[in-house]
């Protein structure tokens, strides 16, 4: 099934000016400002934006469906170093608005996904977002697996396991929910996947000084959990 990107008619892309590739960015010339005036910037704002962000909790659709619905995240972002402070600050409320829009619309179609594709998406862009609300979510599937590789390019965008991806991803939000699950896990791959992301986050001396530290205060059933799990680190090159 071929896919495509959904473009809106009146904006071209340009990845180039992309911070983060997998994130297009709609670059408008002056001409094309008039379309800005239903996002609430005034007019000598809008001859001021330098682009425009589509956060799409769906950005694919099935070559012939092109009428298939989608959810919106619209940021609008003005040249900051040249707009007034009320102007600057709408900006900026609304592209935070916009973001946490999309990281709550991906949690809830995590939460009811029934493919493994309909989650493989939705956990990527979870992780490119740096979704911190998501992390506990994350963390219970965190062994879930992709059925499939990666197509669109040699070094592809998650692996097999791209809940642990995302958590890593995600960073230091990830440390305090992957600590108290190591304390209850008896799954050794679930176990090894939360290592990863400690690992990924602190490095092998750090993670194993808040491992001790939680197994030092923890009840004794989760203490042999804790020291399970500096074992199995332990032996890691």
């Amino acid at each position: 099934m071929a896919l495509r990107s959904r473009r809106p008619r009146h904006m071209s892309f340009d990845l180039r000016a992309s911070a983060h590739k997998d994130i297009p960015v709609v670059v408008l010339g002056p001409g094309k400002c008039a379309n800005m005036r239903n996002h609430g910037l005034p007019y000598r704002q809008r001859l001021a934006v330098a682009a425009v962000c589509y956060l799409s909790a769906a950005c694919v659709f099935a070559e012939g469906k092109s009428n298939m619905k989608v959810d919106e995240y619209l940021i609008a972002l003005p040249r900051f170093e040249i707009v007034q402070r009320e102007g600057a600050d709408k900006a900026a409320d609304g592209a935070i608005q916009a973001h946490y829009g999309a990281v709550a619309n991906l949690i809830a179609q995590l939460r009811g996904a029934k493919t493994n594709d309909g989650k493989l998406y939705v956990i990527y862009l979870l992780g490119v977002l740096r979704a911190q609300a998501a992390v506990r979510d994350l963390v219970k599937i965190i062994d879930f697996k992709a059925e499939r590789v990666d197509p669109k390019a040699s070094i592809g965008r998650w692996g097999p396991y791209p809940a642990q991806e995302a958590l890593s991803k995600i960073g230091l939000a990830s440390v305090e929910p992957i600590l108290q699950a190591l304390g209850k896990e008896e799954n050794d791959t679930r176990r090894k996947l939360m290592l990863m992301v400690l690992l990924d986050c602190y490095g092998k001396d750090v993670s194993r000084f808040v491992l001790e530290k939680a197994a030092h205060s923890a009840p004794a059933e989760a203490k042999a959990k804790y020291e399970k799990a500096i074992s199995v680190m332990s032996a890691w090159k």
